[in-house]
Formats: structure tokens, sequence, C-alpha cells
């Protein structure tokens, strides 16, 4: 079996690191990095997003927050959601290192073992997997 030659993406370069982007991704990536440069934002985000859950209401803030940090930091919300996201990634000759966080999730060994078993190596490379679990 002949190993396949992959060719890494120049970062350098910007066709190569982001010509699979979206312009409309570029501009979220942009907006959510300008939004994390002030400390005070960052500091306080969780008092920020109960506030704004209470003025706006859980569905749009939910809502705002899926579509901009969510969609920009996590690969998705399960296995299915995740794979379009590590499938465009390995075809650009990245592969993803996965943290898994359960912050809500009740039965944590169970769901990581689920998205273990789902998600998978693919065949085609490999995944790291990271679980992250409470004291």
């Amino acid at each position: 079996m002949n190993p396949i030659a992959l060719t890494k993406p120049d970062f350098d370069d910007p066709r190569s690191a982001h010509g699979s982007k979206s312009t409309s991704s570029l501009l979220r990536a942009l907006a959510v990095f300008q939004i994390c440069r002030f400390r005070f934002l960052v500091k306080n985000a969780e008092t920020l997003l109960n506030i704004s859950s209470k003025v706006f209401g859980t569905t749009i803030t939910n809502g705002i927050m899926k579509h901009t940090f969510f969609r920009h930091f996590c690969a998705g919300e399960d296995s299915v959601g995740m794979m379009p996201v590590i499938d465009m990634l390995r075809k650009n000759n990245i592969y993803p290192i996965l943290d898994y966080a359960a912050e809500n999730e009740a039965d944590d060994d169970n769901n990581s073992q689920g998205i273990l078993s789902s998600v998978g190596e693919g065949g085609e490379g490999k995944i790291l997997f990271f679980f992250a679990k409470r004291a």
C-alpha cells in the first residue's frame, strides 16, 4: 500500500490557507476575533449572556451565539453535525483535534463514547480526541 502524498497548507499564502472558506465565513471570523479583543467582554461573557437572555430571550441570544462564536470555534453539536467540518478539513489536508466539552451533560462517559464510535478515524487520517471531565 502506497502512502498518499499530502500537501501541507501554506498558511502564509491567503489562498492556500483560506481558499476553501466563503466570504461570509471569513467575515464572521473577523467579527468574532474583533469582539474577542475586548477583555471586558471576554471576562464577563457569562454575565452578559445572562443579561441578553433576560432582555432578548434565550431564542435570540442562543441563535446569535450559535451562528457566530459557536460556529467559528466548534465543529458541531454532535457527531453528525461535525462530519461536514471534519470532511472539509481533511480535503484541505488538515486533521482535527476534537475536544469534547460536556458542561451540561449528565452522563459524560456515554456521550464521549458515542462521539468516539460515530466519528472514528474515517480511514483517511487521524483525529485526536480530548475529553474534559469536571472534578
